[in-house]
């Protein structure tokens, strides 16, 4: 699933960084919210989301999708 929400929100024009909880999210030059996030990827809704000083945490209950 990891890599499909990566690829979906870097469509929608988000950076994105895997990190050993998750990813993280963010837009060039600012933090997106919460809505921005699940209007680009609605499967992401349920999954907990926090600010970090990179951009949105978007935690994965598997979070283990790291090479």
């Amino acid at each position: 699933m990891a890599s499909q929400v990566v690829q979906k929100l870097e469509e929608e024009g988000f950076k994105v960084k895997i990190s050993d909880c998750g990813i993280i999210a963010h837009l060039h030059h600012r933090t997106p919210s919460r809505a921005e996030i699940v209007d680009a990827v609605p499967e992401l809704k349920k999954c907990p989301m926090g600010r970090v000083e990179e951009g949105v945490l978007v935690e994965f209950e598997d979070s283990r999708f790291l090479p």
